[in-house]
């Protein structure tokens, strides 16, 4: 009896850590290639009426398309409407090996602005996640689900 219940425990426990180690690798998915080639990805199709620039993230302009102070060996890429008047912006963010990602998520999505822009406001706002690269999202509703879209597709 005692060797039948210890058995079940076992094979119930290895169940339980093996559901866990697939949800937790699949969330910490490493995406490959450059910043340039992912937000071509991320903005295709999402506002082709739009004439967007790109601005690569620096120290200087971090926290005005992040909302959180720098985060030391990062990379950014944002891709902006030319015209202050519109409110879109998508922003691809890779942080460096050892950072936490889920936590700096996190934070990004408790400052988030939608008003940044002097007289717009974002229609809707996203922030997502696969390992180390987020993605921040404001723009029209339609513009943010299609970006969220190809950014998920990214880690399939």
């Amino acid at each position: 009896m005692k060797k039948t219940l210890l058995s079940l425990l076992l094979l119930f426990s290895l169940l339980l850590l093996t559901g866990c180690g697939t949800v937790g690798s699949e969330s910490e998915s490493v995406i490959e290639g450059s910043l340039e080639e992912l937000l071509a990805k991320v903005t295709e199709g999402v506002e082709p009426d739009i004439m967007v620039m790109e601005t690569p993230l620096t120290q200087e302009n971090f926290s005005s398309y992040l909302f959180i102070d720098y985060v030391e060996g990062s990379e950014g890429l944002a891709s902006d409407a030319a015209i202050n008047a519109i409110a879109h912006s998508v922003v691809l963010l890779r942080l460096p090996e050892g950072a936490d990602a889920a936590e700096i998520q996190k934070e990004i999505e408790e400052n988030l602005n939608p008003r940044k822009w002097v007289c717009v406001e974002a229609e809707s706002s996203k922030v997502a996640r696969h390992g180390n690269l987020i993605l921040v999202a404001m723009s029209s509703k339609d513009a943010v689900n299609k970006a969220v879209s190809n950014f998920d597709a990214l880690s399939k």
